[in-house]
């Protein structure tokens, strides 16, 4: 294997030893430790490639002997490392393809996540009434409806400003500080 003893010991802490507590990368490359340099220098050349995923399975057989607290997570690459090599599949193009998927459902999964721009990350949800008082909700969306405006604050400081954004914990401000309350009523 080309790497140094520096280079070595990034690799079992930041790949071998994750493992052990979170699984198995489920990044081929990150796994056989193909970083992006190294990537595009094996991308296309297949033999290369080869003998690279063939020396890190080699390492891995090597250092179960010496490190008895990776030893299942040494197993467990070496026998999916088997399963890869009987399915034909230790070649970059399977690796990238692999990564692709995994990237594709990311983002899938985090543009579910995220929904709509109306979407927003709190740190904390604040603590609101069960129910609106009747007699005052209905009143207020009576007024809003003759206005023709949706949304209340929408009356005092205009779509255009709040289209740049708001918060509502802590009271209503637009991004500029200016804050809705009695005196701005």
């Amino acid at each position: 294997m080309p790497w140094d003893a520096q280079e070595r010991t990034r690799y079992e802490d930041e790949v071998l030893v994750a493992a052990r507590a979170h699984g198995l990368p489920a990044d081929l490359f990150a796994r056989y430790g193909i970083g992006p340099e190294l990537e595009r220098r094996l991308r296309d050349d297949p033999a290369a490639f080869t003998e690279h995923v063939s020396e890190v399975c080699a390492y891995w057989r090597d250092l179960q002997s010496r490190r008895r607290s990776l030893k299942k997570v040494l197993v467990d690459l070496i026998d999916d490392h088997e399963r890869l090599e009987g399915e034909d599949a230790l070649t970059h193009a399977h690796f990238h393809r692999v990564r692709s998927e995994a990237t594709r459902r990311a983002l899938t999964a985090w543009s579910e996540a995220a929904g709509s721009p109306t979407a927003h990350l709190v740190d904390r949800l604040s603590d609101l009434a069960g129910a609106p008082p009747t007699d005052a909700f209905h009143t207020l969306r009576e007024h809003l409806r003759v206005r023709g405006v949706p949304f209340s604050p929408m009356e005092v400081f205009g779509e255009r400003r709040l289209a740049g954004g708001f918060t509502v914990l802590d009271g209503f401000r637009l991004p500029d500080g200016t804050a809705l309350d009695k005196a701005s009523l």
